[in-house]
């Protein structure tokens, strides 16, 4: 899904006769384990200037899981931004539903209260892994990580 999306971005980038927006593209956590890091190559050759990967509260730790290399790899051999966004649920499924009263409603309350700062473990993850210094033409940008919200 997210390559039709990926494509009809460029085609629509394409209409503009001047693009005010640099919109990224979108790669799924699990591309990178299926497919190797080929979709890094893939959004560089459309066109686009950065993507963005989803992250989940399953995957494996992002800074420093060997897993990970071939990725930082292709995004450091492109140079496009990578935008880590947090996970939009940060527990198991069903976490929340199979508390009931007042355990249910503290996990509830946890996860609100707390789930923008999540990227903290993925950015301790890349700084604890060196992976800005062994691949020094990547650029991370972090979505709701918390200081967004102060405003």
């Amino acid at each position: 899904m997210l390559r039709i999306y990926n494509d009809w971005l460029k085609g629509f980038l394409q209409l503009l006769s001047r693009p005010a927006y640099r919109p990224s593209a979108c790669l799924p956590y699990g591309d990178n384990r299926r497919r190797g890091a080929g979709g890094p190559y893939r959004v560089a050759k459309l066109g686009l200037r950065g993507l963005e990967l989803s992250c989940s509260w399953d995957m494996e730790p992002i800074g420093w899981h060997p897993m990970w290399e071939p990725l930082w790899k292709a995004v450091n051999d492109v140079q496009l931004a990578a935008a880590l966004s947090t996970p939009s649920r940060p527990l198991p499924p069903n976490t929340i539903e199979k508390h009931g009263g007042r355990v249910g409603r503290s996990v509830f309350f946890t996860v609100v209260s707390g789930f923008q700062m999540n990227l903290v473990n993925i950015l301790a993850a890349i700084i604890g892994a060196n992976v800005l210094e062994r691949y020094p033409h990547i650029r991370i940008a972090f979505g709701e990580s918390g200081c967004g919200w102060i405003p």
